[in-house]
């Protein structure tokens, strides 16, 4: 079809205690992604990620809801290069942060579902546990991206 979606739900437990503090947290986080192609050559993604953190310093526990949408449009030229811009704002509730990313890259197709993109956010922010499924500090960037599904790791393997 012309719509595809991939959602990632992640639960990640810390505790630093040392004889005389207790430190502990625990965090969901969910990466939702939509994508739908528009033709042949050109494609739009939407994603919606959030997460949730609860924390306990020495009994005193403390929370927060942070979340990101953005969007991502790509257009494919001269067979193996495509290009794209991409925006999203990020928002954590407790603490009333709102912060913007804004960027455009290139992309080359180096091999068959490998591609090698070069890009640059204009606006960005940190957050490590939203940039494993976007680029989202300001300046530039090289990102190597590959399909892996078990089509693509059979002729890895060299199983056809």
């Amino acid at each position: 079809g012309k719509w595809s979606f991939l959602d990632r739900l992640d639960l990640i437990y810390e505790d630093a205690s040392s004889p005389t503090t207790s430190q502990d947290s625990w965090r969901f986080i969910n990466n939702f992604n939509a994508n739908r192609r528009l033709g042949a050559a050109a494609q739009v993604s939407l994603q919606y990620a959030f997460k949730y953190v609860r924390s306990d310093f020495d009994g005193d526990g403390y929370n927060g809801y942070t979340d990101l949408f953005g969007i991502d449009y790509r257009r494919g030229f001269k067979g193996k290069w495509d290009a794209g811009a991409h925006a999203s704002i990020y928002h954590s509730w407790q603490s009333d942060i709102l912060d913007y990313g804004l960027g455009l890259d290139i992309g080359y197709n180096i091999a068959e579902n490998m591609w090698l993109t070069l890009g640059y956010n204009l606006a960005g922010f940190d957050d490590d546990d939203f940039s494993e499924s976007r680029y989202t500090a300001q300046g530039p960037y090289l990102r190597f991206t590959m399909k892996a599904d078990h089509h693509t790791l059979r002729r890895i393997a060299g199983r056809r």
